[in-house]
């Protein structure tokens, strides 16, 4: 053993110390990706299977709308489609603009909501 190597002793392991060196002898993480998932109706790509599973709803159209007389027939791929379906078709609801001297109506309250802050927020 040298007379420097006395003086200056390196780490017994690559996690003591406080030297940079000492941070870039530990061996770095490895990051394990998982495969996309991919859409065989469509080919969209996710990251994530969970979002492929919802994503996939939307291809099967399994909530149909039954009340009478409805012409749609394709269906909705997420209940909550057809659940805005109905309330704007079907129950007739109407949102009038609250700004003075504006009585516009709306059949779906999101679209109310667009109006006001696009014609009349400062």
């Amino acid at each position: 053993m040298s007379l420097e190597q006395l003086a200056n002793p390196a780490p017994e392991s690559p996690t003591q110390g406080n030297s940079i060196e000492a941070t870039l002898r530990r061996p770095a993480p490895r990051i394990r990706r998982k495969p996309p998932q991919i859409c065989d109706s469509c080919g969209r790509v996710f990251t994530r299977r969970c979002d492929l599973k919802k994503h996939a709803k939307t291809h099967e159209r399994a909530f149909k709308c039954t009340a009478a007389g409805c012409d749609r027939t394709q269906g909705f791929g997420l209940q909550k489609d057809l659940r805005r379906h109905i309330d704007t078709i079907h129950r007739k609801s109407t949102f009038t603009c609250d700004y003075p001297n504006c009585r516009q109506t709306f059949s779906r309250s999101d679209n109310c909501q667009r109006h006001f802050e696009e014609q009349h927020s400062n």
